[in-house]
């Protein structure tokens, strides 16, 4: 791990070896890279990261660039495309869709028909559709592993020899994993092994595993860049990004993370990473354990010092603030008995704030905890009863129970499956997969 010190603190972790020897060694302008008298091609270019990722290019220098996409640009896209246009710099925009390999040949031959040789390959098409396993389907799988797994096989099979570089854009995603994108993750896991394959038969490759960018990508269009923040992963700025692909490119590395993170903040948002072997340097260094924040403690202080009555007004209000703050609402639009999936719940966004509830409480909760209480007022009453803070609703007395526990004909064989309820079934999951 290095840290690149510029406006800010930005980590770059490689897979298998240092960066900091290729970057501190680097001194070779980055123009000598991106040629004039060359074009290059960016896949998935219509979007606004390959906009910005073409302006870039035309700042270093380069003879020509090509934007294929299979959607038609947008209206911001459009106004990009002619403020680049009217600059002077060489820039061609084709709709082809990277899946299409007599598409794809097509432009590959035409490129090298009507302009200056090819030096490069940027490919940044991608999808991103999440769910979690359950729900993944194979249409879903499909529509998310196609644009970046067959879309870059169909590139690396016709790519022109003598390129300079052949670049995917990978996500940190296949480095760090991320909540309900099993696809995304594998799609750019894709990549990564492309890299290395074309590396061992002496081809030109470079697969970036980049952290969300912010105004561009898909993360900021489908408003996640503050929820991933909020795990640990801040949003990279595209010109910071370009400074660090300038160096990228004079590298000889096969794969490179590049994104920036709070470490700890990232295992605190996803406990089980911190048992992970990935993780066990940065689990160390954070000294991670279920810590209580400074609130959370000031909370359950308060909780039981008050009065039964008292404590559930108390609990809702924390909820209503740790739910608000994952679904992007006021606290206060959130109330008590209104139903959570009427606010936009679904199954991603209650595992994020059951992390979260358990990180700052201390406690397990059951998976399906936001779907069996539904709204603030019933998960408060189940929160309070995992911290043992009430007696569970029609839950038996110590004496009764043990009475039960010695009388039942069940209670020396165990109850079977079938006789546990959908709750307790789940629960009994979540402790056999923890």
């Amino acid at each position: 791990q290095i840290t690149l010190r510029g406006s800010d603190r930005y980590v770059a972790r490689l897979v298998h070896s240092p960066l900091a020897a290729d970057l501190a060694s680097t001194s070779i302008a980055v123009d000598s890279v991106v040629r004039h008298d060359r074009s290059y091609l960016i896949t998935g270019g219509l979007g606004g990261l390959g906009l910005s990722l073409a302006r870039w290019l035309a700042e270093q220098g380069a003879g020509s660039v090509i934007l294929a996409g299979r959607n038609p640009p947008g209206p911001p896209e459009q106004a990009a495309l002619q403020q680049l246009s009217q600059s002077g710099f060489h820039l061609t925009a084709v709709q082809v869709d990277v899946c299409d390999f007599p598409a794809i040949a097509q432009l590959l031959a035409d490129i090298a028909l009507s302009g200056p040789p090819l030096a490069g390959i940027f490919h940044l098409a991608s999808v991103l559709q999440d769910q979690t396993l359950l729900d993944l389907s194979e249409q879903t799988l499909r529509t998310v592993l196609l644009p970046k797994v067959q879309g870059a096989w169909n590139l690396h099979r016709l790519a022109p020899p003598g390129l300079d570089f052949f670049v995917l854009y990978s996500s940190a995603a296949s480095l760090c994993g991320s909540l309900g994108q099993a696809s995304y993750c594998a799609a750019n896991s894709f990549l990564d092994a492309l890299a290395h394959h074309r590396q061992s038969g002496a081809l030109p490759a470079l697969s970036i595993q980049w952290g969300p960018f912010s105004g561009v990508g898909m993360a900021a269009h489908q408003g996640l860049g503050q929820r991933i923040a909020e795990r640990g992963i801040e949003s990279l700025s595209p010109d910071v990004g370009h400074q660090l692909l300038g160096s990228l490119l004079i590298s000889s590395r096969a794969v490179v993370g590049v994104m920036r993170l709070r470490a700890r903040q990232w295992i605190e948002s996803i406990p089980s990473a911190a048992s992970l072997p990935f993780y066990s340097d940065l689990a160390k260094q954070s000294a991670h354990s279920v810590q209580l924040t400074v609130g959370a403690q000031k909370l359950l202080t308060q909780l039981r010092q008050v009065s039964t009555g008292e404590q559930l007004p108390m609990l809702v209000a924390f909820l209503q603030q740790q739910i608000g703050a994952v679904l992007l609402m006021e606290p206060e639009r959130i109330a008590p008995k209104t139903p959570l999936v009427g606010l936009g719940l679904d199954s991603l966004l209650s595992l994020e704030i059951r992390n979260r509830l358990e990180m700052s409480l201390g406690i397990r909760l059951q998976a399906t905890a936001l779907f069996t209480y539904p709204h603030v007022a019933a998960l408060a009453q189940y929160v309070l009863e995992r911290l043992e803070l009430v007696q569970p609703a029609g839950a038996p007395t110590n004496k009764t129970a043990s009475r039960a526990q010695t009388d039942s004909p069940r209670a020396k064989d165990g109850r079977k499956l079938e006789q546990l309820s959908d709750e307790e079934l789940a629960l009994v999951a979540e402790e056999l997969l923890s």
